[in-house]
Parts: C-alpha cells; structure tokens; sequence
C-alpha cells in the first residue's frame, strides 16, 4: 500500500514539474513547439517581474505566451523607449534541420512567422505576442519601468539603460547566409547554374 501510494506521489510530483505555466515571458530566442509546456521562469522573468538591461541604441525583445486569450497592454511610455507589437504565428516544420546543426525537437508547429501589429490592446489568438522595445541612442541611462496587463493580472518591468551607445553605421538591412551542400545533398545533382534539382523545381 506504502508502495502504491508513493508511486502515485511520484507520478503526480512528475506531472508537476512538466505542466504548462499559466504565462510565459521569455526572449526571442526561445522556440516552444506548440505540444511543450510554457515555461514559468526564464531569464528575464522570475515568475512575477520583468527585469531588462539595454545599452543606448540597443533592441530588446520580449515574447508572451499564455493559456488565455486575455487582452495584452504594454505600458512603457517613457521618453527613448520606443515599443512594437507583433503576433508570433506559429508555422508546421514537417522537415527538421539535420544532426549537422545538433539536436532537433523534430517536426511540428513553432512560433516563427511575424506579424505586425497596430496599437493595443491585443489578444493571443492562439499564438504567442512579440515585443520590440528599441532604446535609443539619446535615451538618458538610468532606469526605467512599465508594466505588462496581461487580463486582471499585471506584471512590472524593469529596464536599467546603460551608460554605454550602440551605433548603427548605416541604416540598410544587413543579410548574413550560409549554404553548404550537404545540407541539399538529398535533392540530386546539381546542374551548371549550381543548382539541385528540388532548388530547380522551387526556382522553376
């Protein structure tokens, strides 16, 4: 009976530690396939605030994720501080990268796809919120605070600017890409242009 109960403790303790937060407020570098629970702390959220540090012309980025389909507010109308919202849509990956880029999680449907958005409020909709926070590069160091009104519950931010400038050379988009042949290899021979016959078909 001791056994049988404690199994079941176990199992219970285990369900717990694998559930799905309520909310989640992580930075963009974070890909939670659609299936995997929401984590309820990251490195910038302890659960019950955020806290950000920016140099002067930096970029931070704040993805929100939540079970409920509550109306989202973000309050941060301070002077330098200028605020995006955008929808993280979720796209379906039926053909992970290769073990050449390490593990993957496989196929299924991640928040990858941007979409902007006007003035709030906002809603989740079934996907995640990004936030784009641009400091800038006259913005007084020091620090600043807002909140995040995520339905009837609202989470403070904290965001300490730096005494330290990034400035931008230019302002024209800068692409970075990598191609290796590996990568296409399953796709057939290539032909004079460089091409394999599946690019062929796409560019065709």
């Amino acid at each position: 009976m001791w056994v049988a109960a404690s199994a079941l403790v176990a199992a219970a303790c285990q369900q717990g530690n694998h559930a799905s937060a309520p909310l989640s407020i992580t930075t963009e570098t974070h890909k939670r396939r659609a299936d995997e629970p929401r984590p309820a702390v990251s490195a910038i959220f302890d659960g019950h605030a955020v806290s950000l540090r920016a140099a002067r012309g930096e970029i931070l980025v704040m993805q929100v994720d939540a079970a409920a389909d509550d109306p989202v507010d973000l309050r941060i109308a301070q002077p330098g501080i200028d605020a995006r919202a955008f929808a993280l849509e979720y796209v379906t990956v039926s053909e992970p990268s290769t073990a050449m880029y390490g593990p993957s999680r496989g196929v299924g449907r991640y928040p990858d796809r941007l979409r902007a958005l006007a003035a709030g409020p906002w809603r989740f909709a079934g996907a995640p919120l990004l936030f784009e926070l641009r400091v800038s590069e006259q913005a007084t160091p020091g620090t600043y605070r807002g909140e995040l009104a995520i339905g009837a519950r609202t989470v403070p931010i904290t965001l300490t600017v730096e005494d330290l400038t990034l400035r931008w050379r230019d302002r024209a988009p800068r692409v970075w890409a990598y191609y290796d042949e590996r990568e296409v290899a399953h796709l057939g021979p290539t032909d004079d242009a460089g091409l394999t016959t599946g690019e062929r078909a796409c560019v065709d």
